[in-house]
Order: C-alpha cells, then structure tokens, then sequence
C-alpha cells in the first residue's frame, strides 16, 4: 500500500474563498455545472437560516488537533440528484484524506435510502479512512451516527446544553 500523506493544513483539505468559507473542490459530472454547486458555504447559523431549508453545523478537524474549521450548509430544492442535501454539499468541499476528523450537527438525520447520505458518508469514510459522527438534537436526546474505516453505529446519548 502507497504511502498516503496525511494533511498538515487545511489548504490540502480546502479552497477557500475571499471570506474563508470553503468551496466545492469536487464537481458533479453533470454538464454546464461550476464551482458554485450546491450554492455557498455560509460563516453562521444566522446567515445560512436566512433562506428556506434546513441547516447544517459542519466543523473539520485536522489530525491531531492540528487545525479546525466550520461552516454551515443550507439545504437546496432544485438541484439535481442529491447534490442540494447538506451532507452531499459539505463533502463536496473537502479533499478527504485519513485522519480527518468531520462532525456534522444537523436538524434531520441522514436519509438513509439506497443512494442517501447516510450511505454515501458510510462510503466515504471507509474510502478516505475518515471518522465523520453527525448529531441531530432533539427534544430529549441526542441522536448520534458514527461513520468510520470499520463501518457504522448508531447510538442515543443525553442532549447537549
């Protein structure tokens, strides 16, 4: 097995635009499409609720706590295939590489139908040797999906204050 280089940045993991929100690095092979995929990046809660749709807390650790950045994603109707859900969005901005650590904090958890996110972040996690954990509060509990290079848990734990 090649040697594979870990991170040491996040500008191997990310562009970054003028503000320091990341853009997609990877494009859908869908005819006329550009780098605005899946519409921007948003720096706060705040401004990513401005619009319609829900909202995802995305926040990328490098290994060893070498870095850290977070963003938000509004989800989009219109898009084609699964290109306007937050997950598909998010990774969509990052060059997945092993050790990353990527925890997304979400309203909804992720669909879980055959071609869903919670399938294809199960993929990408065994591919890129990635742990993703995403979060979806709820009124009484906190809903916790684990992706990793070993597979897929599912868990229920206290609700963060």
């Amino acid at each position: 097995m090649a040697n594979r280089r870990r991170p040491v940045r996040d500008a191997d993991v990310f562009d970054l635009d003028r503000f320091g929100l990341p853009l997609p690095v990877h494009f859908p092979a869908i005819p006329g499409l550009s780098r605005v995929v899946g519409g921007p990046a948003y720096a706060t809660r705040g401004l990513a609720e401005a619009g319609p749709g829900h909202v995802l807390e995305v926040t990328v650790t490098g290994p060893g706590d070498s870095w850290r950045r977070t963003w938000f994603e509004r989800s989009e109707s219109g898009q084609r295939d699964m290109y306007g859900h937050t997950e598909q969005k998010a990774v969509l901005r990052m060059r997945l590489a092993p050790g990353l650590l990527i925890e997304m904090f979400g309203y909804h958890p992720p669909c879980p139908y055959e071609n869903g996110c919670m399938n294809a972040l199960e993929i990408l996690a065994r591919k890129h040797d990635v742990d993703i954990t995403y979060f979806v509060e709820q009124a009484d509990r906190l809903a916790v999906y684990e992706f990793s290079s070993t597979g897929r848990r599912s868990d229920l734990r206290p609700p963060r204050r």
